[in-house]
C-alpha cells in the first residue's frame, strides 16, 4: 500500500511542476510557423531532468525514495505534457501544416531522447565524481 506522506510528496511537486510550465508556456509564443515552442521546451527539459535523476538514483547517489518521487513522479510528470503535444499535432494536421506536424512531431521526440541521454550521461559522470571524491576522502 502506498503511503500518504508520498502521496503528499507526489502533490507537491506535481503543483510546482503545474505551475512551473503554467509559467512558461504563458512567457514562450507560439511560432510564426505554428511550432509550439512551450510545449516542445517543457517536454525536452523534463526529459533532460528526468534522465539526470534518474541516472543519479541508479548511481547510487544519496537520494531518498521521496524526494526522487517528488522530483520524477510529482514535478516532472506535471510539467512535461504527453496530452497537450498530442493535441498540438492534431491541430497543425487538422490546419492542413502537414510539413510542419512531421517536423513538431519528430523535434519532440528526437530532442527528447538526445536531451534524456544528456542527463543520463551528466548523473553518471556526477555519480563518478562524487565517488571518487568520497574514495579520497577516507
Amino acid at each position: 500500500m502506498v503511503s500518504l506522506s508520498i502521496i503528499w510528496y507526489i502533490g507537491i511537486g506535481g503543483f510546482f511542476g503545474a505551475i512551473s510550465r503554467f509559467g512558461l508556456s504563458n512567457s514562450i509564443a507560439v511560432g510564426e510557423t505554428g511550432f509550439f515552442w512551450a510545449t516542445f521546451t517543457v517536454n525536452i527539459i523534463g526529459s533532460f531532468l528526468l534522465g539526470l535523476i534518474l541516472s543519479l538514483v541508479t548511481g547510487k547517489m544519496p537520494i531518498s525514495e521521496k524526494v526522487k518521487t517528488l522530483i520524477t513522479t510529482g514535478f516532472i510528470s506535471s510539467f512535461t505534457t504527453f496530452s497537450t503535444f498530442s493535441n498540438e499535432i492534431l491541430s497543425l494536421l487538422e490546419a492542413g501544416k502537414f510539413n510542419m506536424a512531421l517536423i513538431y512531431m519528430l523535434a519532440n521526440v528526437v530532442f527528447g531522447l538526445l536531451l534524456c541521454l544528456l542527463g543520463v550521461f551528466m548523473g553518471k559522470e556526477l555519480t563518478v565524481r562524487r565517488n571518487s571524491q568520497a574514495g579520497g576522502e577516507q
